[in-house]
């Protein structure tokens, strides 16, 4: 689940839901409880088998959790809604030619 199009390869955590039978394009919406239980799955994961694959997976995930989810008071939001603008997942979703630029600049220190 972590290498596919259900995971968010930049800003790492899961979606709540797949729209499709492949479970590769994602609902975009983004729930506390459900990257919980995937942490937490790849914690256990990782501690039977260790496996090098799954650290940065969780670790990605509980810092995504702390970065997105934490409130200012320190409690926790439950979801990040992906309507935007009127549209399903409208900010979620990029074209090659942004997606490049910002990789650019972040390999250029921008």
């Amino acid at each position: 689940m972590a290498a596919g199009g259900i995971h968010d390869q930049l800003a790492a955590a899961s979606p709540a839901t797949r729209s499709d039978a492949q479970w590769l394009v994602p609902h975009f919406e983004k729930m506390l409880y459900d990257n919980a239980l995937l942490a937490r799955a790849y914690l256990h994961g990782w501690q039977c088998a260790r496996p090098r694959a799954l650290a940065p997976h969780l670790r990605g995930d509980l810092d995504w959790m702390l970065r997105e989810m934490r409130g200012p008071e320190g409690g926790f939001y439950s979801a990040l809604d992906a309507d935007s603008e009127g549209e399903e997942g409208c900010l979620y979703v990029w074209t090659p030619v942004p997606r490049s630029v910002r990789c650019s600049a972040t390999m250029q220190g921008r």
